[in-house]
């Protein structure tokens, strides 16, 4: 039997198979994928471009890492202390303490003086920039540590509360002084 008497007695002409073929194979696009697509081609397609033709870029950041290399190891002018966080240890023998910096920021950190060691929280206060802040405690080490505390130049009156049970505990009075950088 030929094909075509073949799709004659199986009711299918060639015509017919040949658009059943067609419609099990039709592409159906979605133009939010086609735009999502096309758009992160594009960022790729710029990407190996700069990869390949601006090797100024690269040059650039080569040049920048040793510029910070040569910043390093020579010595840094003192505008640079005031963007540094000095860490200051506190004790728990005087409730007011004096200290004296460069530097633009404190850490402030310390043993929690409480007779009790259930110490729930140390809280910060400073007078002259009317901050608050809440430090971390340790309670395994009974330590606490606050974030970095920016200060003003001159005196910076500073109060640390150390709370256990919802009563103060112990409580300590800092004048941090941060003394005017030198310009060079």
């Amino acid at each position: 039997m030929t094909p075509s008497k073949l799709a004659k007695n199986t009711g299918h002409n060639e015509k017919s198979a040949v658009q059943s073929i067609k419609r099990r194979f039709t592409l159906s696009i979605n133009p939010v994928e086609t735009l999502v697509f096309l758009i992160t081609l594009g960022f790729f397609t710029k990407s190996i471009y700069q990869l390949v033709n601006e090797t100024d870029i690269l040059h650039a950041a080569t040049l920048q890492k040793q510029n910070d290399r040569q910043l390093a190891s020579t010595s840094r002018p003192q505008e640079a202390l005031a963007s540094e966080t000095q860490d200051l240890e506190l004790t728990c023998s005087a409730p007011t303490q004096k200290f004296s910096t460069r530097s633009g920021k404190v850490r402030l950190s310390g043993q929690l003086c409480g007779t009790s060691l259930t110490q729930s929280k140390v809280s910060i206060e400073s007078a002259t920039l009317s901050l608050k802040m809440e430090a971390f405690v340790d309670t395994e080490t009974q330590r606490y540590i606050t974030q970095p505390l920016p200060l003003l130049t001159g005196e910076n009156l500073i109060r640390v509360d150390q709370i256990s049970s919802g009563k103060k505990a112990f409580s300590t009075q800092l004048n941090v002084v941060r003394e005017q950088s030198e310009r060079m």
